[in-house]
């Protein structure tokens, strides 16, 4: 583990310092607006509603929509939903976790890190697979655009909206395994000379 003393600043380890952004933005983004499809619709305050329907407005998001039961059939969007439950149960403990071995600086982050990442770069596949196909009509406002049909100049948005929460786990994917990797011990130089002598 690295000492306090010997602990690295984020301000210097500038992957870290995006990845630990990253959390914490998600961590308000997920409580707020992600999850609350689940919560009684007594509980959400009038801001949190007010913000979600500005986001519908501004993205026209067909899949967020659908998990709010705006459009569609209640089973159309079940597997979006689902996604949802995942990011409730595993996601967002992971954003604490993440944040907090970041700010600390402990390898021991790196596996939890590696299967978070791994995890939300699959289940952002269909997600962006949606976005890339789906039709678009040119009329029409963002409450009678059906399920199969977003508005002119929609796509751009759900791309800016969702493709950072694909790209940004793909990069730290392979940056975890490659630094998990480098912690194992035939990584090191000395086992890989030792090895070059029994040959």
């Amino acid at each position: 583990m690295v000492s306090i003393a010997n602990r690295v600043p984020l301000s210097k380890r500038p992957l870290d310092f995006i990845y630990f952004l990253f959390f914490l933005v998600h961590i308000p983004a997920a409580l707020c607006v992600d999850l609350q499809v689940f919560y009684p619709e007594r509980w959400v305050p009038s801001p949190l509603k007010a913000l979600v329907a500005f986001y519908f407005q501004l993205s026209g998001d067909p899949m967020m929509r659908g998990a709010f039961n705006l459009i569609g059939h209640s089973s159309e969007f079940t597997w979006f939903k689902s996604l949802l439950g995942l990011e409730a149960v595993f996601s967002l403990p992971m954003f604490f976790i993440g944040a907090y071995g970041l700010y600390k600086n402990t390898p021991r982050v790196y596996l939890p890190l590696l299967i978070y990442a791994v995890a939300t770069t699959t289940t952002l596949v269909p997600v962006l697979g949606v976005v890339s196909t789906i039709g678009v009509q040119p009329g029409g406002t963002v409450w009678n655009v059906g399920s199969n049909f977003i508005k002119e100049g929609h796509r751009a948005q759900l791309f800016l909206a969702h493709g950072p929460f694909a790209v940004i786990p793909f990069i730290m994917s392979v940056d975890m395994a490659y630094r998990l990797s480098a912690l194992l011990p035939w990584s090191h130089d000395d086992s890989v000379n030792s090895l070059k002598k029994t040959k």
